[in-house]
């Protein structure tokens, strides 16, 4: 990881996962080669006090224009527990094996995102819904 610099890394969700990641990363992220680069949250005030200001991002629809170098997409969501005390989670990983720049690389990216935020635009049914 030397030669390529820290993994940047972007916080989308600001509950309690969120929460312990962005103070994790921002406590030992470059000892871990990991550099925070944005947070956004659906309400931006649960962020006032705790993520600096120059962390925030404002518009999470242009985030996705701005991923052509992005070759991996981690997305984890799990549930509140249940009576047995177990929670539904689900982890989802995509690579792309493209060099940086490519055009199946900047493709990849795109669709994946344009895909979430669809999810989370339905007007009926808003955030993720997995069957």
């Amino acid at each position: 990881m030397a030669d390529r610099g820290p993994w940047r890394v972007g916080v989308v969700g600001y509950g309690r996962l969120g929460q312990s990641l962005v103070s994790r990363l921002l406590a030992q992220g470059p000892e871990l080669g990991l550099e925070l680069v944005f947070v956004w949250n659906r309400d931006p005030g649960r962020m006032a006090g705790s993520v600096p200001p120059s962390l925030q991002l404002q518009n999470l629809a242009a985030l996705g224009e701005s991923l052509t170098d992005m070759h991996v997409v981690d997305v984890e969501l799990s549930g509140p527990r249940g009576p047995t005390g177990r929670s539904f989670a689900v982890h989802t990983r995509r690579e792309n094996p493209a060099e940086p720049g490519a055009v199946t690389g900047s493709a990849t990216v795109t669709a994946f995102w344009q895909s979430l935020l669809a999810c989370c635009q339905l007007p009926s049914r808003p955030g993720i819904h997995l069957c």
